[in-house]
């Protein structure tokens, strides 16, 4: 999830790609460019759960620092309290996560994953520790650096290292590997662009830093230990399936990365 620059991390323009009727593929617009369209796909919630022995101004509290983080993101806080009969959505989210301490906030994706974020925070005061879980879910690093090149490159690659480094070394070569051979088609393209694909590496320490970008790309799904590789363009959208461990190859990227044109 991220500030209103990136809506979301949904292939959709790929699935509007194979519904097209053969006779229309042939319009001036190609996927990339497809991928800058507002498609509404929704929002981003991020549920509040107490309960009635929660303090109000910890309540208060979150209110608060959500209306001023997200003010500009693609995400509404909404409070609930589990002891005045909650929504069934609510409901749900509340007992997929096995809640067991309160405040507790989870964060609801548009396609319905959802995340615990944690409140807690060592040496932090009880603001402190709101504000910059509020903050992390919306801006990061790899956010910023990822906002500041998307808009004028083909796509960017970017890759979640995991813990052997052997394996990182050789999705990178993939990765590499990849936007060098789109990057000697380019000029074959029937539309140009400006910059080729870019890699954007979130190394192993910053992983829990970039825990909800990580989870928002698709990143953050099956052995977190492999290294793991995900392809975005145009909003922050996401081309093709992430590709994790032995399944990224220089092949598998190529080929999501020549849909884009």
């Amino acid at each position: 999830m991220q500030r209103r620059h990136l809506i979301n991390y949904l292939p959709a323009a790929l699935a509007l790609l194979f519904l097209l009727p053969w006779d229309l593929l042939a319009c001036k617009y190609n996927v990339r460019e497809v991928g800058f369209v507002d498609l509404e796909t929704g929002s981003y919630r991020l549920y509040g759960f107490v309960r009635s022995d929660t303090p109000e101004d910890f309540t208060r509290l979150i209110r608060e620092t959500a209306a001023a983080v997200f003010l500009d993101a693609n995400a509404e806080l909404k409070v609930v309290n589990l002891d005045d009969k909650p929504g069934a959505e609510a409901l749900e989210r509340a007992r997929a996560q096995r809640l067991d301490a309160f405040p507790a906030l989870v964060l609801v994706s548009p396609e319905k994953k959802s995340l615990i974020l944690p409140l807690s925070g060592v040496g932090q005061s009880r603001k402190e520790a709101v504000w910059e879980t509020l903050e992390g879910a919306v801006s990061s690093p790899a956010r910023e650096a990822l906002l500041k090149i998307i808009c004028e490159v083909y796509a960017v690659v970017v890759l979640a290292e995991g813990h052997d480094p052997a394996q990182n070394q050789q999705a990178r070569r993939a990765a590499e590997g990849a936007i060098a051979q789109l990057t000697r088609g380019m000029e074959d393209l029937p539309k140009l662009v400006k910059l080729p694909p870019q890699l954007l590496v979130v190394p192993l320490a910053a992983k829990a830093r970039e825990r909800v970008f990580l989870w928002s790309a698709g990143l953050a799904e099956g052995d977190t230990t492999e290294p793991a590789v995900a392809v975005l363009y145009g909003r922050g959208r996401r081309v093709g399936p992430a590709l994790r461990g032995g399944l990224v190859t220089q092949t598998a990227l190529y080929r999501i990365l020549s849909v884009l044109g």
